[in-house]
């Protein structure tokens, strides 16, 4: 039985104000790695002098994951499942702003030293107040018995299991093979964790608390089952980032049918989403079509890693990198950020202003265009010949996400407006 402080945590999740600071930070991270994401890409249009292209693109990729997606995973997180007094703990906010100073060590050293002592330091330290935030969150909600907090505790064990592949990386440089498939493999098990783990059953996780705290019963055997079923599927999906390696029938095989439980689990949430079609249309305006991206970015991603299972698409995504990034910006721009953005809409994370609506337009019009051409870019010699000016298009296009992202932080600090886009 649920307490009488937990009920009353329900009943005004809406009024329990957000760590402004926290949620800045937490966009301040996200605007930094757009503007690296460009020097990035300026790289195949004209080389920057001293630019460590590998350097940079630690740091890029570290900060995303870490100081804009799993920082604010946490806060929302937070919020939503634990009592309003125990989010005030001091212990709660120390470990928010230790992971936050770790992440901005990394920022500061990535990208003039690459994977050293500094910045590997930081990784370390980050992944043990990773493991702290985690279990708090496990202990202070277990009197809870609801399928949100089952997909909370999945989330957080997939982040934990996540970490054995940076965990493996220290032993495999020091035995020299930092060239060899083991160490792309360490890294796909981390990233294939990440995003197909703690991303998106955290994501579900606040989806779900969402319909649990307006009556919407998520009891039934539909999502239950809908759930359980993608749960058994991520480990054994692992395999879909590792066919490329040419590993044993028998992961073949278990990819295969990782592939097809993801695809089931896909049809009974179509079936569940179609009941819930009132409560969706309930939602404040951009909300509801950010969640809209975010589902659709989701059901490309399943059908893709489905693909992958196919020797011959396999192959293809090994030697055409440009496909890998067409993924990696599909889940974290689009589903994961698109998600995360419409709940602080939803749930008044973020102040509205004319300068957001015009920031959310700017950043799904560079979304959009640019992933085409990153998929146009990948077809290059495929299905199509070379395009030569497809990189100086993608810069471009590009710069429309950190311009609008930059219109919904700067909007943080006007006046804000009514709730209409």
């Amino acid at each position: 039985m649920e307490s009488l402080q937990e009920k009353t945590h329900a009943f005004n999740l809406h009024i329990i104000p957000w760590p402004r600071h926290g949620v800045l930070t937490s966009l301040g991270f996200f605007l930094s790695i757009q503007i690296l994401g460009l020097l990035l890409r300026w790289q195949f249009i004209q080389g920057i002098p001293g630019f460590n292209f590998k350097f940079f693109l630690h740091a890029h990729s570290h900060v995303a994951l870490l100081g804009w997606v799993h920082a604010l995973l946490m806060l929302a997180l937070m919020r939503a499942f634990v009592p309003h007094w125990q989010a005030q703990e001091k212990s709660w906010k120390r470990l928010f702003w230790g992971a936050q100073l770790c992440v901005l060590g990394m920022l500061l050293s990535f990208p003039f030293q690459g994977y050293a002592a500094v910045s590997i330091g930081f990784s370390t330290l980050f992944l043990f107040v990773s493991y702290a935030q985690a279990a708090r969150l496990i202990r202070q909600t277990r009197t809870e018995r609801s399928l949100a907090r089952w997909m909370l505790v999945a989330s957080l064990w997939l982040m934990v299991l996540s970490s054995l592949g940076p965990w493996s990386l220290g032993p495999i440089m020091a035995l020299k093979l930092n060239q060899s498939p083991i160490y792309f493999l360490a890294i796909y098990f981390y990233l294939h964790f990440q995003y197909n783990g703690w991303f998106v059953f955290a994501l579900a996780a606040l989806f779900l608390k969402y319909l649990e705290l307006r009556g919407q019963d998520t009891s039934n055997q539909l999502p239950r089952l809908a759930f359980f079923t993608l749960f058994l599927s991520v480990i054994p999906a692992y395999g879909l980032s590792a066919l490329w390696a040419h590993p044993p029938a028998w992961v073949w095989g278990l990819s295969g049918l990782s592939a097809l439980l993801q695809c089931f689990s896909l049809v009974l949430l179509w079936r569940w989403g179609l009941r819930s079609q009132d409560l969706w249309k309930s939602l404040d305006f951009w909300p509801r079509y950010l969640l809209t991206l975010t589902w659709f970015c989701f059901n490309l991603k399943l059908l893709l890693q489905a693909l992958t299972a196919l020797p011959y698409f396999a192959d293809l995504v090994y030697h055409q990198r440009a496909l890998v990034i067409f993924y990696l910006h599909l889940v974290l721009l689009g589903c994961v950020s698109a998600g995360l953005l419409a709940w602080l809409l939803q749930e008044k994370g973020l102040q509205t202003h004319p300068s957001v609506s015009t920031g959310i337009l700017l950043y799904l019009a560079g979304f959009g265009s640019s992933e085409i051409l990153i998929l146009l870019q990948g077809m290059g010699g495929w299905l199509l010949p070379p395009l030569p000016l497809l990189p100086v298009l993608i810069f471009a296009f590009s710069l429309l996400i950190p311009v609008g992202w930059g219109l919904i932080f700067l909007g943080q600090f006007l006046k804000p407006a009514g709730d209409r886009p």
